[in-house]
């Protein structure tokens, strides 16, 4: 997918950057990989669910607005690859 710069990408664009020092249950691992993780919200002492899934794979089952959003995801991602 191609991003064109438009407010809805740069929207999303800026909320992802926000949310680095927050835990989410999914998240884009690096440029090839989602991880989903299930906790358990009353229980500490149960082991979370941890899930590997490859980028293409949660591509196809989203909806545009969603394509948008793991475009940018990879967009930053690839950026902070690039500069380290």
């Amino acid at each position: 997918m191609k991003l064109r710069e438009t407010m809805t990408e740069q929207g999303y664009r800026r909320e992802l950057q926000a949310s680095r020092v927050r835990l989410y249950i999914s998240f884009l691992v690096d440029t090839h990989a989602v991880i989903k993780i299930e906790l358990d919200r009353y229980e500490d002492n149960i082991a979370p669910t941890i899930d590997v899934y490859p980028v293409e794979d949660i591509i196809k089952g989203s909806s545009k607005t969603n394509q948008i959003k793991i475009a940018v995801a990879l967009e930053l991602a690839r950026k902070d690859l690039a500069m380290r």
